[in-house]
């Protein structure tokens, strides 16, 4: 104002304090005419004063927009269309129906398959993972096609409800170029994940890739945390979330190996894919905070190293289920009133003879084995009993 000295639009002195030294705020000029009164000097400093505040009220006011844009994205109210989530949902339907149809259109009784899906057999030959069908027998299509099949219509609608609700969030937020990625990549990890550490379980569902959005939902909240609305909720709800979904892992079929594989990759690639833009109340971008490039890079390095390492070791491969031993089995699956984890660890069809011969086939190793019993196969071989030829014969 003339008379008042000059009042401008500048950084903050040193030594001063501000909101956020990234904003612009007002400052007033200490060079004031020599004949300016004590009151003109006190009305520019509570002028300054006033600007300060109302910088900081702007400042607050576009923070809560961009957490009301935010959670509008979450909840799916937003003008983004969101394909990619969409495309991932019809592929696992499309799989579905095709499963159902090479087993013949009809669904296995509950006591085989508690999924209310396919026999397992069908499960093998649709591309179900398995380390010997990989690396033995050079199916590594598997990796790939696996994450797009279930074991069950059960299976099936419980992952497909989550990809959709997590995947249009995502997409939502970030676009379909960080999903994409993050869904396959994290599927064939946990392909490689449950192949290497249960070598002898047939595996099937799109639970890896699944986990790869959920450890991307994780990655979003801690690398945007102050855009977040009730962080702490968002924690709270995250972790009830993953906690439902690692239950669910313990039964056959669908092992926690692809769980935790999956969710390894989802964090890594989302500290290193959903950082949401900064910007100031001028509209001008602001840097990423310190340690949200720090994430980054350190997210990157991981799912590279973790993804080559395991495809070195089923190349190469070593016996890593050998190692980890019985702790491993039990991550994978536990017995329960409602299944059975042996009906995933082997699959065999048998022929019994009245001179107390059987032939087993084991269909992971396609390997037969001859067994002479002591007693009358044709009337007395029990299931218990063809299981145990059948373990023996597939190892």
């Amino acid at each position: 104002a003339p008379g008042l000295g000059r009042a401008t639009h500048a950084r903050p002195p040193p030594g001063a304090r501000a909101a956020d030294s990234g904003w612009e705020t007002v400052y007033c000029s200490r060079e004031f005419p020599s004949t300016q009164s004590e009151n003109q000097s006190t009305e520019v400093l509570v002028a300054a004063a006033l600007g300060h505040e109302i910088v900081a009220e702007d400042r607050a006011a576009w923070l809560r927009l961009r957490r009301e844009e935010r959670e509008k994205a979450l909840g799916g109210f937003t003008r983004k269309r969101v394909i990619v989530t969409w495309l991932i949902f019809a592929g696992c339907a499309g799989a579905m129906i095709w499963e159902i149809g090479e087993n013949g259109w009809k669904l296995e009784p509950l006591d085989e398959n508690p999924f209310l899906g396919p026999s397992v057999d069908t499960l093998l030959d649709c591309g179900a993972i398995n380390y010997y069908k990989i690396v033995d027998e050079g199916e590594w299509w598997r990796l790939a096609v696996g994450m797009w099949l279930h074991a069950g219509i059960i299976h099936f609608i419980m992952n497909g409800v989550v990809i959709i609700q997590i995947g249009r969030s995502l997409e939502s937020l970030h676009g379909w170029y960080t999903v994409l990625p993050l869904y396959l990549l994290s599927g064939v990890f946990a392909a490689c994940t449950t192949a290497l550490l249960a070598p002898f379980t047939i595996s099937v569902g799109a639970s890896g890739a699944l986990f790869g959005l959920l450890g991307g939902l994780w990655a979003d909240l801690v690398q945007n945390w102050n855009m977040v609305y009730h962080p702490w909720m968002q924690l709270l709800g995250l972790g009830c979330v993953t906690l439902v979904n690692v239950f669910v892992g313990l039964a056959p079929l669908v092992d926690n190996y692809q769980h935790l594989g999956g969710m390894l990759m989802g964090i890594s690639l989302g500290f290193t894919l959903f950082v949401q833009p900064r910007y100031d109340a001028a509209h001008r971008r602001r840097p990423k905070r310190h340690y949200q490039a720090v994430l980054q890079i350190i997210g990157a390095v991981i799912a590279f190293n973790i993804l080559f390492l395991a495809l070195v070791l089923m190349l190469l491969k070593v016996d890593v289920e050998g190692a980890c031993g019985e702790t491993c089995d039990a991550a994978a699956c536990i017995d329960t009133g409602f299944w059975d984890c042996d009906m995933a660890k082997h699959s065999c069809t048998g022929q019994a003879f009245s001179n107390g011969t059987v032939v087993v086939d084991c269909l992971i190793t396609d390997g037969s084995e001859t067994f002479q019993v002591d007693y009358n196969p044709t009337t007395d071989l029990t299931n218990s009993r063809l299981e145990d030829l059948c373990e023996e014969a597939c190892t």
